[in-house]
């Protein structure tokens, strides 16, 4: 279902181009000069919003959906909210939606630093003593976590607090999503140091 979303408009804008130059083609058999004069007045009208409308399908073919993907262009860096006829529409950190034309793309290096292959999560256990605040763990923990540039803060951090009847002792559970799993265990050595900080 999602990838007939996706292209099916793109298969409709390739058939719409090739439509436009058959008509062109074949009313120029006809009144050659009149069609050509026409052709180019309404080129160098939308000559813009027509480029935009081809370059956007190209790209689309070529990278596919990169709908909720993070990308950076230029000094511009968010996730890419939607992918328009002509526009791509991109959610800055700050909440702010930037849009930029698909002839852009082109002339710009596009940067994908999270692409959901590369996502992989991370869950760890820890013992918890019985005086511990919850609520300022949880949030402590959430920060830390999502200080690190390893982690996905899209994904958010998940992090439960269950007694263990095996072990009877009460634990946390910290879940998190990493693009650099490599990078996991620095990231658990630095939230267990905080756990057995706080349990001191």
């Amino acid at each position: 279902h999602d990838w007939l979303a996706f292209y099916i408009p793109l298969i409709r804008n390739v058939v719409w181009v090739l439509f436009a130059i058959k008509v062109i083609y074949t009313f120029g058999n006809y009144q050659p000069i009149l069609i050509l004069f026409i052709t180019g007045v309404t080129l160098a009208l939308t000559w813009t919003i027509i480029r935009d409308f081809v370059q956007g399908t190209i790209f689309r073919f070529q990278k596919g959906d990169i709908v909720g993907q993070e990308v950076k262009i230029e000094n511009y860096k968010g996730v890419v909210l939607k992918m328009g006829e002509t526009k791509l529409s991109i959610e800055l950190n700050n909440g702010e939606v930037v849009q930029f034309p698909y002839q852009m793309l082109f002339t710009e290096v596009l940067v994908k630093p999270i692409t959901n292959k590369q996502i992989k999560v991370e869950t760890f256990l820890e013992k918890l003593p019985a005086k511990v605040s919850i609520d300022d763990l949880k949030k402590q923990l959430t920060i830390m976590a999502l200080s690190s540039p390893w982690v996905v803060i899209k994904s958010g951090v998940s992090i439960e607090v269950f007694n263990d009847e095996l072990d009877h002792e009460r634990k946390v559970k910290v879940s998190y999503s990493i693009t650099s799993p490599s990078k996991s265990l620095l990231i658990q050595d630095e939230l267990r140091k905080y756990i057995a900080q706080v349990s001191a």
